[in-house]
């Protein structure tokens, strides 16, 4: 009875840790993809500043941000880290900057806003992602 208890135990914590494994490498996915879409926003924030009739690339910004919108809300629905949190709430404060500055009319200045938006997301995912991993400096 007891070699079948123990057998039942490990089973258990492979599969809990499967799953915790699962849900971080999701977790890390998103974030990526948070880093991914800020570069993306400014690069086509930049094209349309070189065309600004471009009616397709309004759309594609629009789409990015509701991507991002949809990557906080399961960030903060998945994490219990409040690094990660406060982190969140800041990049949140700068996509509604970048929604803003897309709705707004496009200009030099607005240019040079985006680039910082999209510099400030960046960095905060990968703030993030390190703290995914807080062992990543240890030796």
């Amino acid at each position: 009875m007891n070699k079948i208890f123990f057998i039942i135990l490990i089973i258990s914590y492979g599969t809990l840790n499967a799953y915790a494994t699962t849900d971080k490498q999701k977790n890390i996915s998103v974030i990526e993809n948070i880093k991914y879409l800020s570069q993306k926003i400014a690069n086509d924030y930049l094209y349309l500043y070189q065309d600004s009739k471009k009616t397709e690339l309004k759309e594609r910004l629009n789409n990015s941000i509701k991507e991002l919108e949809n990557n906080f809300r399961f960030i903060a629905k998945n994490t219990t880290n409040s690094d990660t949190k406060n982190i969140l709430d800041f990049l949140s404060y700068s996509k509604d900057q970048m929604k803003e500055t897309i709705a707004d009319d496009i200009s030099k200045e607005s240019v040079s806003s985006m680039l910082d938006f999209s510099n400030t997301m960046l960095e905060g995912a990968q703030s993030m992602l390190d703290g995914q991993n807080p062992n990543k400096f240890n030796t």
